[in-house]
């Protein structure tokens, strides 16, 4: 038992050793951040024997604003690439904090800088980092002054003065004079070594007068640095202060130095992969802003009435003629507002503005960047914008955000997050104050957008933003105008606002005349292990909803009517037998009234067995029907049906004596007056038939039946 108790002792030191000797050297790891200098191509190029100085500085807006944390120094630039390798302690970094590269090169009386750091460590890469470094154009504004070393203090040949602005709330800089020692020049009325004037030259459009200005300086020699405890202050109100003095001392903790200096550039290059530089506006501008609402759908033609087809039932109602209704405007949402910014930078003619509406919690399978308005140009500012939008796209469980920037050729200002718009009681109308990109820019993602048969016209534009998937914010926005794809982004974010444990994409949408192409799925960046350079933004095309068109009103048909049954008459067909009859009715009526009144009185005949005499109470009974008047029902024997009665011969009608037949086919009698021969009935029972009809008509009804009369004589 107790050799088994050693043994696991034994164990768990050896392991608490072996991660000792791992961790240990890890916390106090020397790293470094390697790059590359890129020069103008149509710049003057500095002469082999230059002096190149990169500096790591901390960048944050904190008291520890310009703080140095790393610095080369390379004496003789030779011809070909500059490389460099700026070391710094491991240790030594926070994660909250930003950092960034800054790089002169030194060349008797004129210099080359970059004017906006390179983020780096925190808030972009470590290897590969292009510094892009343009020719300093000093001007007339200066901040001048000395700084005073420690006395007994002599600084090395290896020495670089460094003098610094920089802005209080956002920790950047707003210029810089990097003077290695060997180039430097005592100021005027200099006691000694120990104290080096500084002249920073500034832009005052680039000035915030809201914001406050200190001079920082520092001294570094070899891996010892002297540094100013506090900024002095040097822009207040967006007044200047001048004659300046910074006093530094040495720092607590020495920075790690190449050792030995190289005399030129380091013979390996790190592999450097492709970073493109900071954001800038490019110089084909997109031509016009892109089209705030969809184009109004045709309106339709209306259709002719249709005519009714006669029909032997009642003509059917007709329908109304149709109205042409207006075409259908699809229901828009408008976001309004104005993009401003503190400085007092006048903008070029070819100043673009750009503003994004970016769903956070979006649907996988679209695009989060919902609409964009492209203003070009932009004119001055404030700039008013009106961007519309798809009201079906929005998802009120969603969290919208406005991204914004204005982009003036190496000057942007850009949202330093988004604007909350639309839900969650936002508003619609929202005035943007934007950062100054290199206030915002404390990280920055780089890469390309890229797609696969994409062909761009002039004026495209390619937006990218950085999306906060848990929030649903977006942190950063970058606005390009490319000629074709690949195209290079740099999206600017804020570092302090990240969180370790977050999620974060690249989304990027591309924009040629109509036509739209996007990445349904962001890209992860930044945090989990994921890339802040070198991201690849693939995208295809979106295919673009349109209105549905309001359908074309017709009328209603009329009904058609049904075909003719076989053997039915129609109207025309039925109207000559109805005259027919009618005449045939009239004619007969007319003979059976001159028979009766020529021949004698037919005697009374019996009442049938099959009609009893009504006797008193049926009379009465009709009177009280005639008159109205109550009476009481009489009744009346019951009798058993009359069963069916053999027919009663007919009486024989008495022959025409020879007067009534040459009567009858006389032409000049009277039958014959006004009648056509054809018409006369020959048989008088025929003419009794028609004549008891035509009674019967008009009557109003069926007679009771009667006896049927004895049949006639031949």
């Amino acid at each position: 038992m107790t050799r088994t108790i050693t043994r696991a002792i034994a164990v768990i030191l050896t392991a608490m050793i072996i991660a000792a000797l791992v961790v240990a050297p890890a916390l106090g790891k020397t790293l470094k951040v390697t790059g590359t200098l890129v020069l103008p191509a149509d710049a003057a190029v500095p002469s082999p024997t230059s002096i190149a100085v990169i500096t790591l500085i901390d960048s944050s807006p904190a008291a520890g604003a310009g703080n140095i944390i790393g610095e080369q120094r390379i004496d003789g630039i030779g011809d070909g690439t500059i490389s460099f390798a700026v070391p710094y302690e491991g240790d030594t970094i926070q994660p909250k904090h930003a950092y960034a590269v800054f790089a002169t090169i030194v060349d008797d009386d004129q210099s080359w800088q970059n004017a906006k750091g390179i983020p780096v460590i925190t808030g972009g890469a470590i290897e590969g980092v292009n510094v892009p470094v343009t020719p300093v154009v000093v001007g007339t504004d200066l901040i001048t002054g000395e700084i005073s070393v420690p006395d007994g203090v002599a600084i090395g040949p290896a020495g670089v003065i460094i003098a610094a602005l920089i802005k209080v709330e956002t920790g950047t800089l707003a210029g810089r004079q990097v003077t290695p020692l060997l180039a430097f020049t005592p100021a005027v009325g200099a006691t000694g070594p120990e104290t080096f004037g500084f002249a920073i030259p500034f832009d005052p459009t680039l000035i915030d007068p809201a914001a406050s200005y200190v001079v920082s300086a520092a001294v570094v020699d070899g891996a010892t640095t002297y540094q100013s405890t506090a900024g002095v202050p040097a822009i207040t109100g967006g007044v200047a202060a001048d004659g300046l003095t910074i006093p530094v001392v040495q720092t607590s903790t020495s920075i790690p130095v190449a050792s030995p200096f190289p005399s030129a550039a380091p013979s390996a290059a790190p592999t450097a992969s492709a970073a493109p530089t900071a954001s800038a506006k490019p110089s084909a501008a997109p031509s016009t802003a892109p089209s705030e609402a969809p184009s109004a759908t045709p309106s339709p033609t209306a259709a002719p009435t249709a005519s009714p087809t006669p029909s032997p039932t009642a003509s059917p109602t007709a329908s109304p003629t149709p109205v042409a209704s207006a075409s259908p405007v699809a229901p828009t949402g408008v976001l309004t507002g104005t993009l401003d910014y503190p400085e007092s930078f006048k903008l070029s003619a070819g100043a673009v503005a750009g503003v994004a509406l970016v769903e956070g919690k979006g649907k996988v399978s679209s695009s989060p960047i919902v609409a964009t308005q492209i203003i070009d140009p932009a004119g001055q500012a404030p700039i008013a914008f009106k961007l519309t939008y798809d009201p079906a796209r929005i998802d009120p469980n969603a969290v919208y955000t406005l991204q914004a920037g204005i982009f003036d050729v190496d000057q942007a200002w850009v949202t330093a997050k988004g604007v909350p718009v639309i839900t969650n009681g936002a508003q619609s109308n929202v005035a943007i104050t934007l950062t100054y990109r290199p206030d915002a820019a404390k990280g920055e993602v780089t890469g390309s957008v890229t797609g696969v048969g994409v062909t761009l016209a002039t004026g495209a534009t390619s937006m990218s933003v950085i999306l906060d998937v848990d929030s649903g914010e977006s942190i950063g926005v970058d606005l390009t105008s490319p000629k074709s794809l690949p195209a290079p982004f740099a999206i600017p974010f804020s570092v302090s606002d990240l969180s370790q444990s977050g999620t974060y994409v690249v989304q990027s949408e591309v924009t040629s005349g109509d036509q739209v192409w996007a990445n349904a799925a962001g890209v992860p960046v930044i945090t989990n292990g994921n890339p802040l350079t070198g991201v690849q933004v693939v995208v295809s095309e979106v295919v673009q909803p349109t209105p549905s068109p309001s359908p074309t009103p017709v009328a209603t048909p009329a009904p058609t009517p049904p075909p003719a049954e076989s053997g039915r008459l129609d109207g025309g067909t039925l109207l000559l037998p109805i005259i027919v009859i009618v005449a045939l009715i009239a004619i007969g009526g007319f003979l059976l009234a001159r028979s009766k009144d020529e021949e004698p009185p037919a005697p009374p005949t019996e009442p049938s067995q099959a009609h009893p005499d009504p006797g008193l109470a049926g009379v009465a009974a009709v009177a009280a029907a005639t008159d109205g008047s109550p009476t009481e029902a009489v009744p009346t024997e019951a009798t058993a049906p009359t069963p069916p009665t053999e027919p009663t011969p007919l009486e024989a009608t008495p022959p025409l004596d020879a007067a009534e037949t040459a009567a009858l086919l006389d032409p000049a009698g009277p039958v014959a007056a006004g009648t056509a021969a054809a018409d006369v009935v020959a048989d008088p029972a025929d003419a009794a038939a028609v004549s008891d009809a035509a009674e019967t008509a008009e009557a109003g009804g069926p007679a009771e039946p009667s006896e049927p009369s004895e049949p006639d004589r031949p």
